[in-house]
C-alpha cells in the first residue's frame, strides 16, 4: 500500500469524524427540560413489561441448545409459567434479600428440574453440557459482581 493510498485512507476517516462530531454531541447533550424532584417521577413510572415465555433468554436458549421438538417446547412454556407464578407469589413474602435469592435458586432449580423430565434419552448429553454452561455462566456473574 503506498503512501499515498494510506494519506487519503487518514483524510477520509478524520473528514467522516468531523462530520459526525456534532451529531454525537448533540446526542449526548442533556435534556433541556427541567428536573422534576426524584419524588414526582415515581408514582408515573411504568409497570414493568414482562416478556412473553418464547421471547424469554430461558426459553429460547434451552430450545435451541436442547433441539426440543414443538411439543416439548409447549410443555416447556408450561412449565415456565408455572414457576414463574409460583415466585411471583412468593417475592412479596420474601423478607430480605436472602429470602429473595433462594425464592431465585429455587425458581430455576424447578424449571430445569421438570425439563429433564421432558427430555429423551438423546438429549440427556445435550442437557448436561447445557446445565455446565449455566452454572458457569452464574458463577462468573457472582465473581463479577
Amino acid at each position: 500500500m503506498s503512501i499515498m493510498t494510506k494519506r487519503i485512507k487518514a483524510a477520509l476517516v478524520l473528514f467522516i469524524g468531523l462530520a459526525l462530531l456534532p451529531a454525537l454531541l448533540w446526542a449526548e447533550t442533556p435534556s433541556q427540560q427541567p428536573k422534576q424532584p426524584q419524588q414526582q417521577q415515581q408514582p408515573q413510572q411504568q409497570p414493568q413489561q414482562v416478556r412473553p415465555i418464547k421471547e424469554r433468554p430461558m426459553y429460547t436458549s434451552a430450545v435451541e441448545k436442547l433441539k426440543l421438538d414443538a411439543k416439548q417446547a409447549k410443555a416447556f412454556e408450561g412449565i415456565i409459567d408455572k414457576a414463574t407464578k409460583k415466585a411471583k407469589d412468593a417475592l412479596p413474602k420474601a423478607k430480605d434479600d436472602t429470602a429473595r435469592r433462594e425464592i431465585g435458586r429455587t425458581y430455576f432449580a424447578d424449571i430445569y428440574g421438570q425439563l429433564k423430565g421432558l427430555l429423551r434419552p438423546n438429549q440427556m448429553k445435550l442437557y448436561d453440557d447445557y446445565m455446565q454452561q449455566l452454572k458457569e455462566y452464574f458463577q462468573n456473574r457472582q465473581n463479577n459482581q
